[in-house]
């Protein structure tokens, strides 16, 4: 086993949804981050801890435990041995207020199936068991999303502020965007803001500008664009900067993660 090995999988005609498995034989750190989709866990091996950066409340995950991590939770902790991670499209408000039902492909449901079911072949059956049925709820739910108008909750000042201050950050995160402006914004001290930030979505601005950068470099290193090019398009200062801070949210390099990459189903029409 190597120190530190990711496969990933990706599902044509499942937008939104990646399997991931992932084997390390060391303790590697997981940087504070929000989960931005829900992802489901079946722990194979090892014993991991993971701490609600909102509650403060810490987890065990230990072998044959399944999870699930709804999103815009913000976790981190430490992760060692063997796990499956499932991640799929929210069916939060944004789902099911789309007005729009999601496009599940009930082929590629059988084919994630079929792939989960090989990959877990004669460990924990019965956790096995459960996380399909988990999974295909939900993926299922996703397909018979009923257009429904969401009511908004009223929010207090200070939350609309916050809300002001994240949006900025998930519209501009390939920008530099200075801390001192941001909070000017909404007439906070840079200190106050970052302190009510990190409070209310358990990361600093700066964290989730990162973590909202890796997660697009890796969408651009799928589709092919080379890394160096990538850098620059997500604001990295370089392909060095770039490698540092996607090692740190994905544990592996962008090389070794696309060289792990495939999809199970480019092949069909779908």
């Amino acid at each position: 086993m190597s120190k530190d090995f990711r496969s990933v999988w990706t599902f044509q005609g499942l937008p939104g949804v990646v399997l991931y498995e992932s084997m390390m034989d060391r303790e590697r750190t997981l940087p504070a981050h929000i989960h931005r989709k829900d992802v489901f866990q079946l722990i194979l091996s090892g014993d991991n801890e993971v701490k609600n950066e909102i509650s403060g409340q810490k987890y065990r995950l230990r072998q044959g435990t399944i999870s699930l991590c709804p999103s815009g939770m913000a976790l981190s902790g430490r992760a060692v041995g063997h796990t499956l991670s499932l991640v799929v499209p929210s069916r939060g408000p944004e789902v099911r207020g789309s007005g729009q039902k999601a496009n599940v492909n009930q082929r590629a449901v059988k084919s994630l199936s079929a792939l989960l079911r090989d990959l877990v072949k004669e460990r924990y059956p019965e956790a096995q068991r459960v996380l399909f049925q988990q999974a295909q709820a939900y993926l299922g739910n996703l397909g018979l999303a009923v257009p429904s108008p969401e009511i908004q909750p009223s929010r207090s000042q200070q939350e609309q502020r916050l809300h002001r201050i994240k949006t900025h950050i998930e519209r501009d995160f390939s920008q530099q965007i200075q801390l001192e402006s941001l909070a000017g914004q909404v007439g906070w001290h840079p200190h106050y803001m970052q302190k009510l930030f990190r409070k209310r979505y358990g990361i600093t601005p700066r964290r989730l500008q990162s973590q909202l950068r890796s997660e697009r470099a890796l969408e651009l290193l799928s589709s092919g664009q080379p890394a160096a090019e990538v850098a620059q398009a997500v604001g990295f200062c370089d392909q060095s900067h770039l490698i540092r801070v996607f090692r740190q949210f994905h544990g592996v390099s962008p090389g070794a993660m696309m060289s792990r990459t495939s999809n199970p189903l480019s092949a069909l029409s779908v």
